[in-house]
């Protein structure tokens, strides 16, 4: 074999070897025109640190629209505890003192608390409902189907008293923590 043999046709050696010293001598001037620029490190610092400032600002964008929504949800909370009159109830006091003891200070825990203890039964209820009912996810008899959203209700009702027997135990914890 040749090396004609592997040149596309019309193009003699000579062009060959003529072309692959014309490629080489602009790889070369580029490298040296490379080597020869100045390298400025403070515009790499500066770009560097344009890119943390707009990561830092979409970090701060996130965090407020996450603030903003909180804020939305509390205070359709507070409205929902207002209107149906969840925080003159009598054991308002001794939950937002429990919830103190366990660490939870905001003035909106209590009424998160009590949203979650009202609400919580209704919705893992409905929930149960949905899913024995339409989804038909437990295949059970017509009396069993009937009972169990009503069964879902009364145990998320127990788990929501026996949550505030954790938030005592928790309470418990932090006061021997510090020594008391």
């Amino acid at each position: 074999m040749m090396l004609t043999d592997f040149l596309p046709l019309g193009l003699s050696v000579e062009n060959a070897i003529t072309a692959m010293a014309a490629v080489a001598g602009f790889v070369v001037a580029c490298m040296v025109w490379k080597a020869l620029l100045a390298n400025d490190p403070m515009a790499a610092r500066a770009r560097r640190l344009g890119r943390r400032r707009e990561e830092l600002r979409s970090d701060r964008q996130a965090a407020l629209r996450g603030a903003s929504r909180r804020l939305r949800t509390t205070t359709m909370m507070r409205a929902i505890a207002h209107r149906l009159d969840l925080l003159r109830h009598r054991t308002t006091a001794k939950a937002t003192e429990q919830l103190a003891c366990a660490g939870w200070r905001s003035p909106d825990a209590i009424i998160t608390f009590m949203i979650v203890k009202l609400c919580a039964p209704f919705l893992f209820g409905a929930g149960a409902l949905v899913m024995i009912r339409v989804l038909q996810i437990l295949p059970l008899e017509e009396p069993l189907r009937s009972f169990a959203p009503m069964l879902a209700v009364g145990l998320v009702f127990v788990a929501v008293i026996l949550l505030g027997d954790l938030y005592n135990l928790r309470a418990r914890k932090r006061h021997n923590a510090r020594g008391h």
